[in-house]
């Protein structure tokens, strides 16, 4: 099975790019020899907000906690051209753009010259512009909103509220207590999730190609709803006793339904893959 996910995600990933090529207007056979580097650090006053909504087109993005109030974002970008011109050029026009608005600090990447986000316009310019991130924060934000298209996302020690999906990324999640609705997704790629406590809310973890490991410490009534559809569902209730209320398991598909300490539904199903449950 780790073999045949391996294959499906890198099948996957090659075939979301080729589509994120030909999006951003870049031909076959270039050689993006030239490569231009540049970090930068900025620090926000938060004025009090505890919500953050990141959106980045091709980066990893890391989220950890910190003694300031204050928020701390560092970049590390990589431009890769078929010219030197064309990847300095890049490197000049491309902005971290911080702003609070709406209650919420909003982070992403713009085009400086057109005031556009990354990704969500035609690049005929002939670059690969990589923004990898870190965000560190202080422990009282209570609700966030990450999604990458291609990128790993980290997240740990926080607790609150999560929205967390990368199109193309390993989704990493620790030390997290969850009070509000949730949701932690990636289309291809695994997902990895140790909990503290699931405080009486909704909770979904969806892969479409990965594994999804979940470790759940302490738990309140609590719904849980984890699905892969080609890969390996593995669930850690960490010493708490289970029933299990419902099992189906034929040749395309396994479903299975328990219920941890009579208060804690989990629904899992894998389409191709096995389901593992552990105390």
């Amino acid at each position: 099975m780790k073999k045949f996910l391996t294959l499906c995600s890198i099948v996957g990933v090659f075939s979301l790019v080729s589509c994120s090529v030909g999006i951003n207007g870049i031909g076959n056979n270039l050689n993006f020899d030239f490569i231009k580097k540049d970090s930068e650090t900025k620090t926000i006053d938060l004025k009090g907000i505890k919500e953050i909504k990141i959106d980045i087109a091709i980066g990893d993005c890391n989220i950890i906690v910190g003694d300031s109030e204050e928020a701390v974002i560092k970049t590390d970008c990589e431009y890769k051209a078929i010219s030197e011109k064309k990847a300095q050029k890049a490197l000049e026009n491309t902005e971290l753009r911080c702003e609070i608005k709406d209650d919420a600090l909003h982070i992403d990447f713009i085009n400086s010259e057109t005031g556009k986000k990354l990704g969500n316009i035609r690049n005929n310019n002939l670059v690969n512009i990589i923004t990898d991130i870190e965000v560190t924060l202080p422990d009282n934000f209570e609700s966030f909103d990450i999604s990458t298209d291609v990128g790993e996302i980290e997240i740990s020690d926080f607790s609150g509220a999560f929205d967390i999906s990368s199109d193309v990324g390993n989704v990493t999640a620790k030390n997290l207590t969850i009070t509000g609705e949730s949701n932690f997704d990636s289309d291809v790629g695994d997902i990895e999730c140790i909990f503290e406590n699931v405080a009486g809310t909704e909770l979904e973890i969806k892969t479409d190609v990965g594994d999804i490991d979940l470790s759940l410490g302490g738990i309140e009534k609590s719904e849980i709803d984890m699905e892969s559809n080609v890969g390996d569902i593995s669930l850690d209730t960490q010493g708490k006793s289970y029933e299990e209320v419902s099992s189906k398991n034929d040749a395309m598909e396994w479903e299975k339904e328990i219920l941890i300490d009579g208060k804690c539904k989990v629904e899992m199903k894998a389409d191709l893959g096995d389901i593992k449950i552990s105390k």
